[in-house]
């Protein structure tokens, strides 16, 4: 009776293992596929004249990504016409990435704990039965077979229990491994678009800036020589109604 209770336990165990590294697995082909792999899936969005940069934009169909395209758009929308900081930039990068990172190593060792978990389960389940079932009499008892049995039922149980933590031990392991190639792989294209941004963005948004620096030169020299020609003509007006006024007096 205590095999089958112990079966049933392993089996629903083993499923739980199996759901549980299949979610992990999806996670990793979202986290492996963050970033594209050649620049060319990146676009700068920028206004009508093309003379300054808006955002960023990508073909590329990924969460994560697209939470840090926002994150990079909102953070150049409140910056625009000052200078940008490549490291904030990066960190806003990084933090969405390490973030699901982190939670995929989390969930990773979860079949290993429920094998454990499973093992324990079953030796306490086969324990319970000798206790509670006469057995562990007979099997502190040498003198008669009886011993032997009971000895043979808790072992039998132990060993059905133990498919668990093979289960798990196997799972944890192949997870980590595709962890490991999906990590590669992220940091390579991540470098990528990285330098894409240095490339790409950063120039724009510094010759932006300078185009205003410009133009806002221009205006205020525009304003500067307006000024100094209306205080000239307020300065004749000024004189010619002074000279009107001294005439009226003297005649």
């Amino acid at each position: 009776m205590h095999y089958l209770i112990i079966c049933v336990i392993i089996l629903g165990i083993v499923l739980w293992q199996f759901s549980s590294f299949v979610s992990t697995r999806n996670k990793l082909l979202v986290f492996r596929n963050i970033f594209p792999d050649n620049q060319g899936e990146f676009q700068l969005i920028q206004d009508d004249t093309n003379n300054f940069v808006l955002g960023i934009q990508s073909q590329h169909k990924n969460f994560i990504l697209l939470v840090i395209i926002t994150s990079l758009n909102k953070y150049l929308i409140n910056n625009n016409g000052a200078v940008s900081d490549y490291h904030l930039m990066k960190d806003i990068v990084d933090r969405n990435c390490d973030a699901k990172e982190e939670e995929i190593h989390t969930q990773i060792p979860v079949p290993l704990y429920l094998g454990l978990a499973g093992t324990m389960l079953g030796i306490l389940i086969g324990i319970g039965f000798l206790v509670f079932g006469g057995g562990l009499n007979d099997l502190l008892n040498s003198s008669n077979d009886l011993g032997s049995k009971g000895l043979e039922t808790l072992l039998g149980g132990v060993a059905l229990a133990m498919i668990s933590s093979i289960t798990g031990i196997m799972l944890t392991t192949l997870g980590s491994h595709i962890a490991k190639n999906a990590k590669s792989e992220v940091e390579e294209n991540k470098n990528t678009f990285l330098s894409w941004m240095q490339a790409e963005l950063l120039p724009k948004i510094s010759s932006d800036i300078s185009g205003a620096l410009v133009q806002m030169t221009k205006n205020l020299s525009n304003f500067n020589n307006t000024f100094a020609q209306n205080t000239q003509d307020l300065s004749k007006t000024l004189s010619h109604m002074l000279m009107n006024h001294i005439k009226n007096k003297q005649n």
